[in-house]
């Protein structure tokens, strides 16, 4: 009996001591791991140009890792968003993960045994395009952040892949425009042209 008393108290002990520390393991944090544009892997080494009126493939990869004091909780949806001088110029979403991983924990979110996602990582892809020319044309700092399903009330990544910044430098420029240069071909026959349109008028008579 006595054995029994020891027991219970001791299971009563450790459930009540796990509710009062209220640890929370569905948190953790986002990183970017990634990211490329039309295939070619945009890093802070990397010189990228991004040419206002064309359209670019962009690819960005983050990680989710969960731990009991992390800043974000765990969202199978993401929204993504890159903004160039506080512009949005990118918006991405993505609802499958592809790779999650859970782990058991025990004595957490009140109960003896939980589980909790320990991992996860999305590919998000969408189209950039930036319409309005620039001015200056420069080098500008595009910056990725988490945002709700409406592209709203945005929130920080941390930084991992860009040196330390979850974002990146490209320079920014305007489509250059040339005047067109009348080919030979088109200049020979413009000039024939114009000679026969003289051959043809009516001649004067000679009184």
């Amino acid at each position: 009996m006595k054995k029994q008393s020891i027991l219970f108290s001791t299971i009563m002990f450790l459930v009540a001591g796990n509710a009062w520390s209220g640890a929370d393991f569905s948190s953790g944090d986002y990183e970017l791991q990634g990211a490329t544009v039309d295939g070619v892997a945009w890093t802070e080494t990397s010189d990228s140009v991004f040419e206002t009126g064309q359209s670019y493939s962009v690819e960005l990869d983050i990680a989710y890792a969960g731990e009991e004091d992390g800043a974000q909780e765990y969202d199978e949806n993401q929204y993504l968003e890159i903004s160039i001088n506080d512009t949005a110029v990118w918006q991405g979403s993505s609802s499958d993960p592809l790779n999650i991983v859970t782990s058991i924990c025990t004595l957490c979110n009140g109960g003896l045994f939980d589980t909790y996602v320990s991992s996860a990582n999305w590919l998000v892809s969408s189209s950039l395009l930036i319409t309005d020319p620039v001015d200056p044309e420069d080098i500008y700092f595009a910056s990725v952040r988490r945002t709700d399903s409406n592209f709203q009330n945005s929130t920080s990544i941390s930084p991992d892949t860009f040196g330390g910044n979850a974002g990146q430098y490209v320079r920014v420029s305007n489509p250059t425009t040339t005047a067109a240069v009348p080919e030979p071909s088109t200049l020979f026959l413009l000039g024939a042209g114009l000679l026969g349109l003289g051959a043809m008028r009516p001649k004067k008579k000679k009184v």
